[in-house]
């Protein structure tokens, strides 16, 4: 009997148009009985299609087979094989590396020769350095891998800072030489790390890295041209990166207190190399609204509590609790599994939308926690998904302890942009539970422990308690409400709560948490310990109206725009208090005013002290210490080297 025009459902849940003897498939199914799914088509450039699978050829990776696993058939320098996570790669043959093998290894060491043509030559080459004549050579020296010192210590305590676990680095026969320790702030440390590359992209060891600050000491990259640095945070942290032949290096970084951070990789290039800096290019192909992640990760587990009659699974965080009541006690033992030594906070994460453009090719993951690097690069389709795990280890592999923070890099790539366009985001995740009860897993009810440094409450039931996401509260840091008179004798030395305020207009913050009051004539700091000092005193008649303070995230300098006299002033020393009223200098401006009209534009390609100003206002400076402000209706900037430019 034949059925035309009607529609079937097929056992499998398909729906399929019966014409006379034939079947109309619906879109993404074919076959006789449309039984059979199919490929996107771009499977069918490199792979075959199998039920709905796409088997790519030799050479080929990804859910389509688009990505080329080994390009250019190695250069005819290496062989493609399968790696350990079903990829395939380039084995390179002997003296060749790169991606595709077409990266020339230096094999003759004591030729005087550059023989790979990358401007090294002999014991300069890092891929020298595993010769014998080079072992003793002071540009193969590394500093060994932080998980070789490890092993020789103790774990650190489970109540131990942030400091106090990270301080191996700087101890004697660690990777940071010549390092003081007294020059660390405990409480503001952090580290960088980050990776050397040549030219070619390969990691250059040997390489020294440092801070601005003489007192923290160096380290040198290791054979795959990482690094590893103890700092202070809190601000802009210039990094110098030097070894010979290259031209040194110097690279920027806002660190936080008390993280590890990955910078970007730098490149090292010789004399004859040079490179062109280039700004990003507009893309018209991305809706910056519509395509960025959706990123969600569960911090904070939903406990039930003591519950003796009952079992509970949270679902969200993937958490089971079981509760069993102590005959006789009143008391409880709870287990939860999320203090498992195998359990593994998650972040769940949707990279694309229902509807692509058509353009968009690649989707580029990157994730940083707690030092540890996470990559990976998806083929172009509507509503990706992914889930990252992470094993609540650092990458020295301690346990993390308490809540820490995971920046989310995702990158879209499309056929017709030059640049790939990101996405930035962070998002909490959770670490380790301290050990409480310690009865086998379990915890009794009525024991609880206080993570002081995470300001975390975990209580014997299975609930925490997050003491620092609690509302703020607001307290009183400068002024007693009442007004101070203009010439103050007793402005510095009391407790900020106990001194008087005149007019604040200004305010900034400084990397070691002390704060700058702009205080009508009087521009005042309030020290870590609460007390409070006067830097600058000006003239009662150049702020007569509003002015405004910027710190340099880089190198601490306060500038205080003065738009009366028509210039930024910089205060020489912020830590001097001895002569408020001679304590600045004029950085930007000579004094004149600037008129529409001006032939010399004003000062623009001079030097900014020459300068003149129309009315400055609002300031800003940047990590690289560039200095923005208003002047007028301009926006106006201040280069390193002192140069004015609107």
């Amino acid at each position: 009997t034949q059925f035309s025009g009607a529609v079937v459902a097929r056992p499998h849940g398909l729906a399929l148009t019966c014409l006379g003897d034939s079947c109309m498939c619906n879109p993404g199914w074919s076959g006789e009985y449309c039984n059979l799914k199919q490929c996107d088509q771009r499977c069918n450039d490199h792979g075959q299609c199998k039920n709905g699978t796409c088997l790519c050829v030799t050479g080929w990776n990804g859910k389509h087979c688009t990505q080329e696993g080994c390009p250019n058939s190695c250069s005819g320098h290496g062989q493609c094989r399968v790696n350990q996570d079903s990829q395939w790669e380039c084995r390179c043959s002997e003296g060749w590396d790169g991606a595709d093998c077409n990266v020339l290894l230096e094999q003759s060491c004591n030729d005087g020769r550059d023989n790979d043509k990358d401007g090294l030559a002999d014991c300069e080459d890092p891929e020298c350095c595993s010769h014998h004549l080079c072992r003793s050579s002071q540009l193969c020296v590394s500093a060994p891998k932080p998980i070789d010192i490890l092993l020789r210590k103790q774990p650190p305590a489970i109540t131990a800072s942030f400091f106090e676990r990270m301080k191996f680095l700087i101890e004697d026969g660690s990777l940071q030489n010549y390092a003081r320790p007294e020059t660390f702030n405990e409480s503001r440390s952090a580290v960088v790390r980050g990776r050397v590359v040549t030219a070619m992209g390969m990691g250059l060891m040997g390489v020294r890295v440092s801070t601005s600050t003489p007192m923290e000491g160096f380290t040198l990259t290791r054979e795959d041209g990482w690094f590893d640095l103890l700092v202070n945070g809190g601000g802009a942290v210039t990094l110098q990166f030097g070894r010979s032949p290259f031209r040194p290096q110097t690279y920027i970084v806002n660190v936080p207190w008390n993280e590890v951070v990955i910078i970007d990789t730098v490149v090292m290039w010789t004399g004859e190399d040079k490179t062109v800096s280039m700004g990003p290019h507009a893309c018209r192909a991305h809706d910056y609204d519509l395509m960025k992640p959706v990123v969600l990760a569960t911090w904070k587990h939903g406990f039930q509590g003591a519950c003796p009659d009952k079992s509970s699974i949270l679902a969200e965080s993937q958490v089971v609790q079981e509760s069993y009541q102590v005959p006789g006690t009143g008391l409880n033992l709870v287990y939860h599994s999320s203090r498992a030594a195998g359990y593994l906070s998650t972040i769940q994460l949707q990279l694309t939308p229902e509807t692509i453009p058509s353009s968009l090719t690649l989707i580029h993951l990157r994730i940083t926690i707690e030092g540890i690097l996470f990559e990976k690069t998806f083929e172009a389709d509507p509503g990706i998904k992914f889930t990252y795990a992470w094993n609540r280890l650092n990458v020295y592999r301690q346990r993390v302890y308490g809540v820490t923070t995971a920046l989310v890099k995702v990158g879209y790539q499309y056929t017709d942009c030059k640049d790939v366009l990101w996405d930035v985001q962070t998002t909490k995740l959770s670490g380790h539970d301290m050990s409480i009860s310690e009865v086998g897993g379990w915890n009794l009810d009525i024991h609880h422990r206080y993570n002081f440094h995470e300001g975390i409450l975990q209580k014997g039931d299975g609930s925490n308690m997050y003491l620092k996401h609690k509302p703020r509260i607001i307290r009183t840091t400068l002024g007693d409400g009442h007004q101070r008179p203009l010439d103050c004798a007793d402005c510095d030395g009391a407790a900020g709560p106990k001194q008087r305020l005149l007019a604040p207009v200004a305010l900034a913050a400084a990397p070691d948490g002390s704060i700058y009051v702009g205080d009508f004539n009087l521009v005042r700091r309030v020290m870590v310990d609460g007390t409070v000092r006067t830097v600058v005193r000006l003239n009662v008649t150049r702020v007569a109206y509003r002015y405004h303070i910027a710190l340099s995230p880089l190198d601490g300098t306060l500038y205080i725009s003065d738009p009366e006299s028509h210039q930024i002033l910089r205060v020489r020393n912020p830590d001097d208090f001895s002569d408020p009223d001679h304590n600045w200098e004029a950085a930007v401006g000579s004094g004149e005013r600037c008129l529409p009209g001006d032939e010399a534009h004003c000062g623009d390609g001079a030097l900014a002290r020459d300068a003149k100003l129309a009315y400055p206002k609002g300031v800003a400076v940047s990590a690289d210490n560039v200095l923005y402000f208003a002047d007028g209706t301009n926006i106006r900037m201040m280069d390193r080297d002192g140069i004015v430019t609107t």
